[in-house]
């Protein structure tokens, strides 16, 4: 039966050079098919109709490997997912697919979630747990691919505790920076940041006016190949750095705080955070520290320190160590807190 019902999905997909896309449900499989790069797509039975969308494709050489049927309810149905690249016409432009493009296959990159087929879940611990080997072997190289700066920036910056107030005033700085970009982007502009914001010495930025955003904005690289030496030319972001500058000021101004540093690390009891996940999927983006640290901040009047930029801020400070449990990194980070005067949180 289950033949049968994979010759008769085959023989309507190329009667029909047409998919179904099921809306209600998702599935990550190989994005071969032009129309599917990065999008999940499945074959459905005829039950599910109301709930699909059709996806012209033209396929010319396409193979299914047929999977198991679904558990009882609504679920049912055959999981087909495209094994083999799909040969497109050499002459004549390219058709964008309007359905394709509603559905959010447009070929640009998402998130690393969405780079890849989704692989059976494998421990960190278990790859890494003894690892001495080269840098890129380590647990982070899914996103540094090795990139050197990146690479050293994991090594020897994140997980580090940071304590100057110019200095966490920076990491915050560029961390709202990162909002919706990549850090690796921001990592190489971090020395056009520096430059543009007087190395993030607070008092300085808290000086600044509209007419110095005004020129960072107008700005242009010296290379039309690379950008790197000036900072992103986002108005709200270079605004946010220098009033989040006279926040500060004022607060120290009117006694509610003595030291920026110390009021920050106040948010973790100025304990460090050894986290105990074993699995880069199980890793967490926010927690109830950068929950009240975001909520504090933004009540004295900070911009761009939403939770999950909090968070990614504590991190690269060393408020939250979060390296894989058990990895070569995570040891040596629990070694380092062990000796640390004040002690350390595990989660």
């Amino acid at each position: 039966m289950l033949i049968v019902r994979a010759v008769e999905v085959a023989r309507s997909i190329l009667a029909t050079r047409s998919i179904f896309i099921p809306t209600s449900t998702k599935f990550n499989y190989p994005p071969v098919i032009s129309a599917f790069q990065r999008s999940p797509g499945s074959i459905s039975s005829s039950k599910h109709k109301n709930n699909c969308k059709w996806i012209q494709t033209r396929p010319t050489q396409v193979f299914f490997s047929i999977s198991n049927l679904y558990g009882s309810g609504s679920e049912e149905g055959i999981k087909a997912s495209a094994m083999s690249s799909v040969q497109t016409p050499s002459r004549g432009r390219k058709r964008k697919d309007k359905n394709a493009e509603e559905s959010g296959a447009t070929g640009q990159r998402n998130s690393i979630n969405h780079e890849k087929p989704q692989k059976q879940k494998k421990s960190v611990k278990s790859r890494h747990q003894n690892d001495s080997g080269p840098k890129h072997d380590a647990w982070f190289h899914f996103f540094t691919k090795d990139d050197p700066l990146y690479t050293q920036y994991m090594v020897s910056e994140w997980g580090h505790e940071k304590r100057d107030d110019n200095e966490l005033f920076e990491m915050l700085s560029l961390e709202g920076a990162q909002s919706g970009l990549s850090w690796k982007t921001i990592l190489y502009k971090r020395e056009a940041y520096r430059k543009a914001f007087c190395g993030f010495d607070i008092n300085a930025v808290a000086t600044m006016t509209e007419n110095d955003v005004e020129k960072l904005m107008e700005m242009k690289p010296a290379s039309k190949t690379n950008s790197n030496d000036v900072v992103v030319r986002h108005r709200g972001k270079l605004n946010s750095v220098i009033n989040n500058a006279k926040i500060i000021q004022q607060m120290k101004r009117d006694g509610s705080i003595d030291s920026f540093g110390e009021y920050l690390w106040s948010f973790v009891d100025d304990r460090p955070i050894l986290s105990q996940w074993m699995d880069v999927n199980d890793a967490p983006n926010k927690s109830d520290e950068s929950d009240m640290m975001s909520k504090t901040l933004k009540k004295q009047g900070f911009n761009f320190v939403g939770p999950t930029t909090c968070y990614a801020f504590m991190q690269s400070c060393g408020m939250v160590i979060d390296h894989p449990m058990g990895s070569k990194w995570w040891k040596e980070a629990e070694n380092r807190l062990k000796k640390r005067a004040g002690g350390y949180q595990i989660r």
